[in-house]
């Protein structure tokens, strides 16, 4: 598998969506995300669970 070259981080942008690479500041909207049952439910269906929200952001 080829390596990922992620420096810099790439940014997808649609009418929808903006994705980009996470920030520190992030932090509190991960946190409210990972407090809602739902989203927890699912997430561990997915397997998409790991760590603290900060820990997540900053690796």
């Amino acid at each position: 598998m080829p390596e990922l070259n992620l420096t810099p981080f790439p940014e997808l942008i649609t009418p929808r969506l903006f994705l980009r690479e996470l920030r520190t500041e992030d932090a509190e909207e991960i946190f409210l995300l990972r407090s809602d049952e739902k989203v927890v439910r699912l997430a561990q269906i997915a397997g998409l669970l790991a760590g603290p929200s900060q820990k997540l952001i900053t690796g």
